[in-house]
């Protein structure tokens, strides 16, 4: 599969949303496999850690027509230093290069710090659904317009963060 899969295993491990989603080991397995056989998870590599993130996203996952950020996770060693950010911006980017308008993500309703990571870069609830993955807990649907300009490639560069 990818030398990554046991590092992204990890980081869903260590999180909230791994602790409520995925406590089956082998389902989680082979759910972040899928997506690195698919080749749609991208890995934010650092100096310090060659994976410092991940994101899963596909390009026709919402309404069969809108790209859709299936997870996002981020190394305990590395949150707060911008990965997700990084990340996001990261897919936000290439998908405006695909023409894309909008992009859209779920954030369960206990993982307050995502959701605030989210509005901060501009996405906004579009809906609530209860029990949408697990019964028990919902989930806010969030959406972004992609008309804005996109920002100058060499500004992922200053971050000092790469994709793998």
């Amino acid at each position: 599969m990818s030398a990554h899969l046991d590092a992204c295993l990890a980081m869903v491990r260590d999180s909230d949303l791994g602790r409520n989603y995925f406590q089956d080991e082998g389902r989680l397995t082979g759910i972040i496999g899928e997506g690195l056989l698919k080749g749609e998870i991208r890995i934010a590599c650092t100096a310090e850690n060659p994976c410092a993130g991940f994101i899963w996203f596909t390009g026709a996952g919402m309404f069969y027509g809108f790209p859709y950020i299936k997870l996002l996770a981020v190394n305990p060693a590395c949150r707060s230093d911008g990965i997700g950010s990084f990340l996001l911006q990261y897919v936000e980017d290439l998908l405006r290069q695909r023409q894309a308008r909008k992009v859209f993500l779920t954030v369960a309703e206990f993982n307050l710090r995502a959701k605030r990571l989210y509005e901060r870069l501009g996405y906004g609830e579009v809906a609530l659904i209860s029990d949408l993955y697990i019964a028990g807990y919902a989930e806010h649907v969030m959406m972004k317009q992609l008309d804005e300009v996109p920002r100058p490639k060499d500004l992922l560069s200053e971050v000092g963060h790469a994709i793998a």
